[in-house]
């Protein structure tokens, strides 16, 4: 998936207070047996942070692993900060995907072909697991991002409120890079 829904936030915070902020308002995005969620804590958003980039997800407690995940950069200024980031799937999950559809495909064309061309009776599941089997790689992702609708408003809102952040205007960002766009 392309990074869609790039937003860029200005704030007056230093790098290291946005991280320090970041971190008490959220809880750390590390696995437990014992959560009911999954994980530790009962903060509403998890996080793990490396260097001045960070990723957010809601906690949920069902389970969701197409669920949009927030990748931000905290970017220092003259005064204060530009937090850059965008909405995407978790990466885990996007290698999955691309290795099951290419399983898949590889495993099923074969079957599917042989089917087709050499019809049994009764041997018409050959032709129709190989295509289920794409459509659900193709669909659940979607149907996951269905579910999972307003967590990305729910993420910038909890990153504009807790950083203190309004949208930056002015710039358009190409390849996490801010182009000023000021008239001449």
């Amino acid at each position: 998936m392309p990074k869609t829904n790039t937003i860029v936030l200005r704030t007056d915070l230093s790098a290291e207070e946005c991280l320090r902020r970041l971190g008490e308002a959220t809880d750390p995005g590390k696995r437990s047996i014992f959560g009911l969620s999954g994980y530790k804590g009962s903060k509403p958003v998890l996080a793990t942070f490396e260097g001045n980039r960070f990723k957010l997800w809601k906690r949920i407690y069902y389970r969701n692993d197409f669920r949009p995940y927030f990748y931000g950069t905290l970017v220092p200024q003259d005064r204060g900060c530009r937090i850059e980031g965008y909405f995407d799937v978790d990466r885990w999950m996007k290698l999955f995907m691309w290795f099951w559809l290419t399983f898949v495909f590889l495993a099923g064309a074969p079957v599917f072909i042989a089917t087709v061309s050499q019809p049994i009776r009764g041997g018409w599941i050959g032709a129709v697991v190989p295509l289920g089997l794409i459509l659900f790689g193709v669909f659940v992702p979607k149907f996951g991002r269905w579910i999972a609708r307003g967590q990305e408003t729910f993420l910038k809102e909890f990153v504009q409120t807790t950083l203190a952040a309004t949208p930056e205007t002015g710039s358009v960002v190409v390849s996490q890079r801010a182009i000023d766009n000021t008239p001449l």
